[in-house]
Order: structure tokens, then sequence, then C-alpha cells
């Protein structure tokens, strides 16, 4: 029994130490997953590039062109008039008043009503041009033609589920900022109960290692399981546009998930050598004692051979 006493607090330590590690590398994968949700969906610059990335303006400019020409020849206008009405710089403005709303940032919504009035006047000049009457039923048509293409203009320009998803977006923001300085401060915690358990410096940096690599493995397993399954490329959406934002916003934020474990693996390393370094300089220190108590004993062995 006696000789079981003195093992029993350090496999205990040893529970303790490596249940402090795996709590560790929960809080550092949550506060890198909370740091890759800033700089991603909560980011207005991330969305603004994957925009561009994708070329979503374009795609919707191609959309909204086939959506006007199919209205154009049910009322007598050719295709190539509703392409000339549609600027891309409308869209992208447009586009930028819509990101803008989304994160809250202004209350400006797409500019329908100057659409419908460029559109009119676009219109009746057109039918003049032609030669036609503009008497008080031709006028009335266009202003009905007008204010359709309108709303087919604001459906296609306008965000999806806007209305929803900016004050999910403003509750989320708050919910991470909470959730960043909570995992902080934990992760602090975490690493001073490590620090205070093991007095050995070798042992702290082992349990520190155990911590960074299963927070490295949290991040990394998932995301190269979406990278390479594929299933990114194969949403189901059919809108070109949409189809193309998604798929390279997911892909970024897959990418941020793989920069995070990338960092990881650094401060894994770097934790790796230091502790190596300590286990060379503990081995050199145990040789040197070693040495130094072997010379003690021959010291003490020729003085006990001498006669006094």
């Amino acid at each position: 029994m006696d000789q079981s006493r003195p093992a029993q607090p350090e496999t205990a330590r040893k529970r303790i130490s490596l249940l402090l590690s795996f709590l560790l590398s929960l809080f550092a994968s949550m506060l890198a997953l909370l740091l890759v949700l800033q700089c991603t969906l909560l980011n207005e610059g991330f969305l603004r590039a994957r925009m561009q990335e994708s070329q979503y303006a374009t795609h919707l400019l191609e959309t909204l062109d086939m959506e006007l020409a199919s209205y154009g020849d049910a009322s007598g206008f050719d295709e190539a008039f509703f392409t000339s009405v549609v600027s891309p710089e409308r869209v992208q403005n447009d586009l930028n008043q819509e990101v803008a709303r989304l994160y809250g940032n202004t209350s400006a919504q797409v500019d329908t009503a100057g659409f419908e009035t460029h559109l009119y006047d676009k219109l009746l000049e057109n039918i003049r041009a032609r030669g036609l009457e503009a008497d008080e039923q031709t006028t009335s048509a266009l202003q009905y033609l007008a204010q359709s293409c309108a709303g087919v203009y604001e459906s296609t320009v306008g965000l999806p589920l806007l209305s929803t998803l900016t004050p999910l977006l403003h509750k989320l923001q708050t919910v991470s900022l909470i959730g960043l300085g909570a995992a902080l401060l934990l992760l602090a915690i975490t690493v001073v109960l490590i620090m205070r358990i093991n007095p050995s410096r070798r042992r702290r940096l082992r349990y520190l290692l155990y911590a960074d690599g299963g927070a490295m493995l949290m991040l990394l397993v998932p995301a190269l399981v979406i990278l390479f399954s594929g299933k990114i490329e194969r949403v189901g959406i059919l809108n070109k546009a949409l189809y193309g934002l998604v798929t390279a916003y997911a892909g970024h934020t897959v990418l941020y998930l793989l920069a995070a474990a990338a960092a990881f693996a650094l401060l894994w390393i770097g934790l790796f050598l230091l502790r190596r370094h300590y286990f060379k300089k503990a081995i050199e220190a145990h040789e040197r004692h070693k040495e130094h108590k072997r010379r003690r004993e021959e010291v003490h062995r020729s003085l006990q051979g001498k006669p006094f």
C-alpha cells in the first residue's frame, strides 16, 4: 500500500492534465471558428470580394436582360432595346446598396422608382422614334410595362431574404463577440491550470501539444472532407449568378478553415521544437549530474584507500 501512494497523485495529475488539454483544444477550435465567422459571414468586405470574384453583377445583368427581353417580345420592343436600357453601373450600384443594407450600414433600397422612370422615358422615346402616336392608352400601357419591368429588376437585383437575414446577422455579430471573449477567457484559464498542475516545462508543453494538435484536427478534418467531397460544386442552385456566389463563398470559407488549421500546425511545430530544446537540456543536465556523481565517487574511493 505504501508503494502505491506516491503513484496516485501522479496518475490523478495526468488524468486532470489530459482533460484540461482536451478542453483547451475545444476552446481553441471554438475561438478559431468564431474568428473565421468574423472574417467571412460577418464581414461585408468578404461578401463584396466574392461577388466580384464570381462576377455576380455580370450574371445578374444577363438574367435581367433575358427577363426584360421576354416582356419586350410581348409588347413589340426588340431585345436590343432592353439591353441598352439596363447599364452595368446601375446594377452594380444597386447591388452595393443591397450589401450595405444587409449589414445594416444603410437603409437605402434598390432604386426601383428611378429604374421605372428611366425605362418609361426610354419606352416613350422609342415609340416616338418609330413614328407611333403616344396617346393616353399607349402611355398607360407603357407605364404598366415600366412598372412590371421595375418589379422584375427589383426581384432580380435584390438580395434574397435580405429583410430576414439583416436582423439575424446583427444578433449573430453580438453573440460572436461575446463568444470570442468567453473563448479567450476559458482558454487562458485552462492554460494557467495546466501550468499550475505541471511544474515541469516539458510536461506543460506536452499537454499544450496535445491541445494544439486536437484543435488543428477539429478544423482540418471537416474542411478537407467538404473540400474533396465535391458537395460545394453540387449545391442545388439553378440561378447562375447565385450559384457562382454561393460556391465562391463556401469555397473561400473552407480555405479560411484550412488557414486556421495551418496556423495551429505552425504553433504545434513551435511548441514541439521548444519541448525538444528543453528535453535536450534536461538530458545534458542529467549527464552532467551523472558525471559529477561519478567523479565524487572516484574521489571518495581514492580517499578511502589512502592511510592517514
